[in-house]
């Protein structure tokens, strides 16, 4: 390649230089001058271009990429008039009056609800709580097999209510699609102001049938719930590989033992309400050698007042033994359960030891600072009348894949994490062995210590934490009777992105919502009047809202409602739900969902099987069985039939524009 001698186009040159061009170009064979030139360049360039805001500093033509030419007066080639770029104040007004596609439609696109009315299938729970999780992601379109939501990063607050016991047959649907063969899942409501949801009828365009998983868990876990994603588990557990577990870490808090039923220690509550009663003792603070952790277990006697004590037995952290005894009942025994117990008559013949005599040596051996080990440990202390605030219990530390309340066996337990086999006596009659018992829970607890805070839990996250990992300032609440139920599913979230409130009736529940209309934007909210009134679930002490049995307080067989009263309990939710939605900012969604159906012949039918079943174990020849008693195919049937029928919930969802 020759270096040209002179900065002058050549006229045999195919791309004449412009003269600002020419004035870029910088001899090689100069290196000294090189910073020099590029210094008066630039200090050119700039003097001229704010005298013409037009002049470009590119060497290129901005429509053909090739270079530009200004013809020299001396150049035989054809002159090519120059192009002037815009000014920059031109290019900015283009710029910004641009707006890219996917932006306008973020912009102009509008909240709409919009149905597949074809659809033939319905909605699982899963496929809602996905539906829901998307549109507080509030990302794109959010779609489920039955409607669609667009534009949900509009919406202001997004309310679900769960609703137990109002079923699909509480609202009217329109004749023409009763009859119908292949109906669509869908069912368009009757809008009618004679009934008792006219609100929800008005607003609400279709029932849409849902249903639970097979297993029937709780709805709660369920909805809450959702599985971790492989990045997610490998993220936890980078987290928690750090994470040691000592024992103090799988100790009961205050309202876990309070919502299973755990009589609580004075150091846990000094109040009035919880004095002493008459018989009970507690554990108290004092300083002793040898181990402060200890396992207990007792075996029970059936007497006419319930259960008795009939034997216990305590060990250290080290598998000894530290106290073994039977126990004499003051009542007389009425059934010695031997097959689960492993207690005789002949075992007790000669023992004189008292339910006093136990509870004072427990408090000899234990203090209120040491900790105690059991599985379904409630039901001990409650049979010896003895309070103890330090307690790690086996059932709820491995969690049941169908949620809480449900709690494993610790057979299952032990089979399923040790690979151990107990309780082998209730095959030959012989009962239970308390100690074996005993070293089972022990071994539990030690191998969750070595395995780390996720062995024997159903790892996931919480619908709330999910949430707010997609968008920080999501703010939830939670709004309900009781907060037991929810287990360990709210660890993973904490004031002020969840906010928790207990209520005491339904009305109370709408005005709690209300109130935090403004400061978070989703609301689960729980509105149980029909359920206590008409359903299974038992009423809370605290409950205030109208109730039509007081005995179901107590937990009593509830009588069947009448129509009238449902009516009126009907009427008043809608009168809630109209209120709740009368307050809602316009952009907001309201999703009311039943949770199942109706689960009380399942209910009963799983109660005659499991009946029947341990009856059967403990020896019952099956001629002896009533026809009420026995288990047989025409039974087993109906309990498909029915836990089907306990499975389908339903749906409704209005949005206010």
């Amino acid at each position: 390649m020759t270096i040209p001698d002179s900065d002058q186009p050549s006229p045999n040159c195919p791309e004449v230089l412009s003269r600002n061009t020419a004035r870029l170009s910088i001899s090689m064979a100069d290196s000294q001058n090189d910073l020099k030139a590029v210094r008066e360049m630039l200090s050119e360039a700039q003097k001229d271009a704010k005298k013409d805001p037009g002049i470009s500093l590119s060497a290129f033509d901005d429509d053909t990429d090739s270079v530009a030419s200004h013809a020299s007066e001396a150049s035989t080639a054809t002159p090519q008039p120059s192009k002037r770029r815009r000014s920059s104040a031109h290019s900015i007004a283009l710029v910004q009056g641009k707006v890219h596609k996917r932006k306008n439609k973020w912009v102009t696109e509008q909240i709409e609800l919009r149905y597949h009315k074809e659809a033939k299938q319905g909605l699982s729970m899963n496929e809602l709580r996905f539906f829901v999780l998307n549109v507080l992601k509030a990302k794109t379109l959010c779609t489920t097999p039955l409607f669609d939501l667009a534009a949900p990063w509009k919406l202001k607050n997004v309310v679900f209510a769960f609703v137990p016991d109002l079923q699909e047959s509480d609202f009217q649907v329109r004749k023409d699609e009763t009859n119908l063969k292949n109906k669509p899942r869908l069912r368009a409501l009757e809008k009618s102001a004679s009934t008792p949801l006219s609100f929800l009828t008005e607003k609400c365009e279709y029932v849409v049938p849902t249903f639970m998983p097979e297993s029937m868990p709780s709805p709660i876990s369920v909805f809450l719930q959702l599985p971790l994603t492989k990045a997610g588990k490998k993220r936890r557990a980078a987290e928690l590989s750090q994470v040691k577990l000592v024992l103090y870490d799988l100790l009961l808090t205050k309202l876990e033992l309070e919502s299973n039923k755990y009589p609580i220690h004075s150091s846990l509550d000094s109040s009035s309400d919880n004095n002493l009663e008459e018989g009970w003792v507690e554990t108290a603070d004092f300083e002793h050698e040898g181990s402060h952790t200890f396992a207990l277990d007792c075996e029970f006697c059936q007497t006419s007042s319930g259960k008795a004590l009939t034997r216990i037995s305590i060990i250290n952290f080290q598998n000894e033994v530290v106290y073994d005894q039977l126990v004499k009942p003051e009542e007389e025994i009425t059934d010695y359960v031997t097959k689960y117990s492993g207690i005789t008559e002949e075992m007790l013949a000669n023992e004189t030891t008292t339910l006093e005599d136990v509870q004072k040596k427990v408090l000899s051996l234990v203090s209120s600072s040491d900790i105690l080990i059991g599985h379904s440990l409630n039901s001990d202390l409650n049979v010896m009348k003895l309070r103890h605030p330090n307690i790690i219990d086996t059932a709820l530390l491995f969690e049941h894949h169908r949620g809480y309340p449900y709690k494993h066996a610790l057979k299952y337990l032990a089979e399923t994490h040790l690979a151990r086999t107990i309780q082998n006596g209730e095959k030959d009659g012989t009962g239970h062995s308390s100690i074996e018992d005993l070293r089972a829970c022990l071994d539990l607890v030690k191998l969750k210590l070595i395995e780390g805070p996720d062995f024997g839990r159903i790892v996931g996250l919480s619908l709330f934490r999910s949430a707010f990992d997609a968008n920080a300032k999501l703010e939830s609440s939670l709004v309900d009777y009781l907060m037991k139920e929810y287990g360990s599913l709210l660890n993973d979230v904490k004031e002020p992105t969840l906010t928790t409130s207990v209520v005491t009736n339904d009305d109370e529940a709408v005005n709690k919502v209300i109130e935090q209309l403004a400061s978070k934007k989703f609301h689960l909210i729980w509105l149980r009047e029909i359920q206590y009134n008409c359903g299974r679930k038992t009423v809370p002490p605290s409950y205030t809202g109208r109730l039509l049995d007081e005995d179901s307080r107590t937990g009593g067989k509830k009588p069947p409602v009448s129509q009238d009263d449902k009516t009126q309990l009907l009427r008043d939710l809608d009168q809630r739900l109209e209120r709740l939605y009368n307050a809602l900012p316009a952009g907001s969604l309201l999703i009311i969902n039943t949770g199942g159906g109706d689960p009380t012949k399942m209910n009963y039918l799983n109660y005659v099987k499991r009946l029947f079943q341990r009856q059967i174990k403990a020896g019952k020849d099956i001629a002896d069985f009533s026809a009420e008693e026995l288990w047989d195919f025409d039974k087993a049937t109906q309990l498909l039939e029915a836990t089907e029928s306990a499975r389908q919930g339903v749906t409704l969802l209005a949005v206010k524009l």
